[in-house]
């Protein structure tokens, strides 16, 4: 089993009122930690590495917007939650300079990770252009186990070193986690179809370039404004493109979301990859649908669990809390009133949420909710 035996949080942005976090979770006899911080702590990389080199337990976690923590979400400041066991920590580093096929890498899964363990956490930079590749290659080594993660990084969409490790914080890098113990996943979204389907007939990987032949903005803006109030201009792309993510159209009629997150020119940059050939739809929702994933998420970690598990992690997208703004607390509350509340509540809100598809297979996942219960 994995116990955790301790949690701690501030709101202080100050590496320094973070390593007493740290101290006193190693004072309180934890083996690994959960490190997890808010991208506007705006921290010092040299000051944060030479902290974490001196650390003499395991860690590991990101950097993300923003952090849930007791029933709240968290703009700032930091989270420790410690284990009293060792937690199997490998990170894979240079995520992005991987070659899709490349035997290399999934031999190196195969050497490094545990197989022993059926759950894993999983902390990624989701700036990582080949993060979805390396991925579908721990399925594919790894085969049926649960796993619960998300992308790390900052809303301004600029690559920075964001993967906690005791080696520092590292960029472009996928950290594993080995969970000793059963894990339960609720994984629910809310969004419905706006219009479409369209044929990608043009992309490269998370951009895509083309929709029926067409370019991919005109096609998407030319959409959206015909059918809402919404006006493109240079300056509110994502203001607009929250509303209407993309949904793939998977295997048994599942959609998988994408996040719409730059326009680039005629360009749809996503985060995750929309391949070539795919269909797709312009989804839409509303704060009714959304609020009743999550109800309908809870429920899922409550029919799967094995034993009651005494810890909740959430993994819940960023861009769902900017489009549901104050109206956030009720998803929240969904989480809270449909859940046999268990004794912590933590997580993160992500840019991209890894989770195991109902198929099974490890799907990265945008605009969606991922509840974990160990």
């Amino acid at each position: 089993m994995t116990d955790i035996i301790f949690q701690w949080h501030t709101k202080s942005p100050d590496l320094k009122t973070f390593l007493n976090g740290i101290l006193a979770a190693t004072e309180q006899g934890c083996k690994s930690l959960l490190l997890l911080a808010c991208s506007d702590n705006n921290i010092d990389i040299t000051a944060c590495n030479k902290m974490l080199s001196k650390v003499n337990i395991t860690v590991f976690g990101g950097v993300y917007p923003k952090l849930i923590f007791n029933k709240k979400v968290v703009d700032s400041g930091y989270i420790v939650i410690g284990f009293k066991q060792k937690l199997a920590v490998h990170n894979f580093l240079d995520v992005s300079s991987r070659i899709d096929t490349d035997d290399a890498t999934e031999g190196e899964i195969e050497k490094n990770i545990n197989h022993k363990s059926q759950a894993y956490f999983l902390f990624h930079d989701a700036l990582s252009p080949n993060s979805e590749s390396f991925i579908d290659s721990l399925f594919y080594c790894l085969g049926n186990i649960k796993i619960i993660g998300g992308g790390a990084g900052s809303l301004d969409f600029i690559p920075r070193p964001c993967i906690f490790s005791n080696q520092g914080l590292l960029q472009d890098a996928t950290q594993l986690v080995a969970l000793n113990t059963p894990l339960s996943l609720g994984i629910s979204h809310g969004w419905q179809v706006f219009d479409g389907p369209y044929l990608v007939t043009e992309s490269s990987k998370h951009i895509v370039h083309s929709f029926n032949y067409q370019p991919a903005f005109s096609t998407y803006k030319k959409v959206i404004e015909g059918a809402s109030e919404h006006r493109f201009n240079d300056n509110n792309f994502f203001d607009i493109a929250k509303n209407f993510p993309l949904g793939i159209h998977g295997a048994n009629d599942e959609i998988v979301v994408r996040d719409p997150i730059q326009v680039d020119g005629e360009n749809l940059d996503c985060v995750g990859n929309i391949p070539i050939n795919s269909m797709v739809y312009i989804l839409k929702g509303d704060t009714e649908s959304l609020i009743r994933s999550v109800e309908i998420a809870t429920l899922m970690t409550n029919t799967n669990q094995v034993t009651k598990g005494k810890n909740l992690f959430v993994v819940d997208c960023i861009s769902r809390y900017l489009y549901l703004g104050d109206s956030f607390k009720l998803e929240l509350a969904a989480m809270i009133d449909k859940h046999q509340l268990p004794d912590r509540m933590f997580g993160v809100l992500s840019l991209g949420e890894i989770t195991n598809s109902h198929s099974g297979a490890i799907k990265l996942l945008n605009k969606s909710t991922v509840l974990g219960t160990f």
